[in-house]
């Protein structure tokens, strides 16, 4: 009887799910942006990934009028249909005749209207696609020559309405010219598995399940989660650390209200030593076991559309260490008033935040938004006009469509982040996970401010070109700020390292998730503390890369 009624309990559960959330390098992105812009769809993209259902409906609004959009929208939108046909029909509910399994192998052509995958299958209740990662890249940066190699796994699943779950791996490898931090880049930082004088070996392990209901999901994955609108990077929650474990819940009971809660599990990298111990006496070389210090963090978000094209959020986060804690499990609270009201106070004080974060799509092809997050916020100064004792960071962008040419878009974002933001005294409770900022990559005391160009001449070709200058400052002991909090500490303090680019980048879609991409950059970067750089980064450097991959 027991475990009949945990059964039960399983296939409740399972019953309302069908949501796999779509890799963010897909190029639909981009576009279901382009046509909100054109006031074809709404978008609610405050959070990113989006499911692959929810972009499917999109893809069938687009259709209703598709005689609207110009000769390569029609074409992309030809293009992302066959991508997510099974999701498509699904909605329509018509069941076509290209059931049972379908490969690239032996016919290498695709069925009618949908696209090649390496596997898949298909009935009225289950559908499944495999796809391989792979791919191989090629950079000379000045006089230095490097290359990479990624291979890898995709493959996701539905049933019917009871169950839909996701498995993503990559091994990657980089050789030559290596940037092991990457702290100065946009680039994905992992932990490093194996390295070398001259090449570091990393791997990316995601997937996941998630439960829906008609207005809201709840997951438990390993994936990458972006808040806040920002085109060169998130100030709340990015793609610069590698993933992490999470719960994820998302809710939208009115059009207007939505609402988002996560709570992640990090790596501290700080080692406990009342954790470590020996085992294997017996050996003649005793076994070490090590453990991290526990670190976690809670975060909260709430949004209202007030008119249609204007989004506003408010949010909070909160980043603690040790033990799991059952308040931070709470989605809906103000978690460091929380964190004072259980008396945790200065015995295991954690790190909070405040965000907000605007968009407004208006007039028709604009874009303009900003975020704000505040970590250490001193009312009483700030009502004096004082401001260098809080500690905080601000994105500024705007974005106009169709900019003079048809399919031509052109951004501009500025981001600042003031000394200490994203740390702590503790180094346990830093915004971090193995090390990395889960914000925006260029970390406390910098600014960064990007032109970009966007042109798509046909489908699948987009050419991109920009210019961006980045300032990084000094890197005091996190102490001062607090021993001297009320001193002030000027933004950009010395040593600092300025990096300007300039680039053209051009990729091709060539068949679906098979991508060729070329990348001219020209770099010049001056460091005061050149110790804090790579050699091959310093000075003016004509730069290329060529790369040739599958999958996102």
């Amino acid at each position: 009887m027991k475990k009949t009624f945990i059964l039960y309990l399983l296939f409740i559960s399972f019953s309302f799910a069908q949501t796999v959330f779509e890799p963010m390098g897909n190029r639909v992105y981009g576009f279901l942006e382009r046509m909100n812009l054109k006031g074809f769809i709404t978008l609610n993209d405050e959070t990113r990934p989006f499911p692959r259902r929810m972009i499917a409906k999109k893809l069938a609004e687009i259709k209703t009028v598709q005689g609207k959009l110009n000769s390569v929208e029609r074409d992309e939108l030809e293009w992302f249909s066959k991508e997510f046909y099974p999701e498509l029909t699904s909605l329509s509910g018509i069941m076509t005749d290209s059931l049972g399994f379908s490969s690239i192998y032996p016919s290498f052509n695709a069925p009618e209207n949908d696209r090649i995958r390496l596997l898949g299958y298909r009935d009225s209740l289950f559908f499944f696609s495999l796809s391989p990662r792979g791919g191989y890249e090629l950079k000379y940066w000045g006089d230095e020559q490097g290359h990479s190699r990624w291979w890898g796994l995709r493959m996701y699943g539905t049933y019917d309405d009871y169950f839909s779950a996701f498995f993503d791996y990559m091994d990657k490898g980089e050789y030559g010219i290596l940037d092991r931090k990457k702290e100065f880049s946009d680039a994905t930082s992992f932990f490093i598995n194996s390295a070398g004088p001259s090449r570091i070996e990393f791997s990316d392990m995601r997937g996941g399940f998630t439960l829906d209901w008609k207005w809201g999901t709840l997951s438990l994955q390993k994936d990458y989660v972006n808040w806040g609108h920002g085109e060169n990077g998130q100030l709340v929650l990015s793609s610069n650390a590698a993933s992490f474990p999470h719960i994820y819940l998302t809710l939208q009971p009115a059009e207007w209200f939505r609402f988002y809660y996560i709570h992640g599990f990090l790596n501290s990298m700080v080692l406990d030593s009342g954790a470590m111990y020996y085992n294997r006496l017996d050996s003649e070389k005793p076994f070490l076991r090590q453990e991290y210090v526990g670190k976690y963090f809670a975060a909260n978000q709430f949004t209202l559309t007030p008119y249609n094209g204007v989004d506003l959020s408010l949010g909070n986060i909160f980043v603690y260490s040790g033990r799991l804690r059952p308040e931070m499990f709470i989605p809906f609270i103000y978690y460091k008033v929380m964190d004072h009201n259980t008396a945790r106070g200065a015995v295991d004080d954690g790190n909070g935040f405040l965000f907000f974060d605007i968009s407004v799509k208006h007039p028709k092809t604009f874009k303009f938004y900003t975020t704000v997050l505040m970590d250490v916020l001193e009312m009483r100064d700030l009502l004096k006009g004082v401001w260098h004792t809080s500690w905080f960071g601000v994105t500024f962008g705007a974005k106009k469509i169709d900019f003079f040419l048809p399919n031509l878009d052109v951004s501009l974002e500025y981001t600042r982040l003031n000394p200490w933001i994203y740390e702590h005294k503790d180094e346990t409770t830093t915004y971090k996970h193995i090390n990395f900022n889960l914000g925006h990559w260029i970390g406390q005391n910098a600014d960064n401010i990007k032109l970009s160009l966007d042109y798509l001449p046909v489908s699948r070709l987009n050419i991109n070109l920009f210019a961006e200058n980045f300032r990084k400052g000094g890197l005091k002991d996190i102490t001062l700020a607090y021993e001297n909090a009320k001193e002030k500490q000027e933004f950009l303090y010395a040593p600092v390292r300025r990096d300007f680019r300039l680039g053209l980048k051009a990729g091709y879609e060539i068949i679906h998730e098979f991508f060729g991409e070329f990348e001219y950059r020209y770099t010049s970067v001056t460091d005061e503390d050149a110790k804090r750089s790579l050699d091959f980064q310093l000075d003016s450097k004509h730069n290329f890369t060529i790369s040739l991959g599958y999958g996102f």
